[in-house]
């Protein structure tokens, strides 16, 4: 066994025990009836069914997680075995955007809203995948190094976007300069 397949297989267990603690944690956070932990929308199913409501936030991330998961089992062209750096960085990222935008929301006491336009296209791709799958008991003939660059491209280009973004948007709500030197400081 390789030793970054044994990795990704332990960090996959460890996500999912994770993953299971933090359910039952808002679970029972939900069911209490203080806002001790924020009540974030007023829709009727925040009101009826606040644990439904908090498991639909994480839709997206689930499907990453899933989705990676697939594709890591059934490549046809053993993606994970060619490229391990490059699909770890790519779902990796995607996973970190989700993640930083669940913070961002938490310390900031907004609601989160997790359907991003960055998912679409993968979301695109495994539907597309699926469908044909569906249809014809194949799957389609693709370049999977080239999706997986792609996709590896889109990542790192959102999750920098994303990054300068919280950088500026902090010092502007703190009143600092940041990426400038003023000028009374310049000698």
């Amino acid at each position: 066994v390789m030793y970054n397949t044994l990795a990704v297989w332990l960090l996959t267990v460890s996500v999912v025990l994770t993953s299971l603690g933090n359910v039952w944690n808002v679970f029972w956070c939900t069911r209490a009836k203080s806002d001790r932990h924020g009540r974030y929308g007023d829709g009727w199913m925040v009101s009826n069914f606040p644990f439904l409501h908090s498991l639909t936030r994480l839709l997206p991330l689930a499907a990453v997680f899933s989705l990676a998961n697939i594709w890591f089992i059934v490549s046809p062209d053993g993606i994970f075995a060619q490229h391990p750096r490059l699909f770890c960085w790519t779902v990796g990222l995607l996973f970190t955007k989700l993640a930083i935008h669940l913070m961002i929301a938490h310390l900031c006491s907004v609601e989160f809203h997790p359907f991003r336009r960055t998912m679409v296209p993968f979301f695109f791709l495994a539907a597309h995948i699926a469908f044909t799958y569906i249809n014809t008991r194949q799957f389609p003939m693709i370049d999977e190094r080239l999706v997986l660059l792609e996709f590896l491209l889109l990542s790192s280009t959102t999750f920098a976007h994303l990054a300068i973004n919280c950088i500026s948007e902090t010092a502007r709500a703190l009143k600092v300069n940041i990426f400038t030197v003023p000028k009374a400081k310049q000698s």
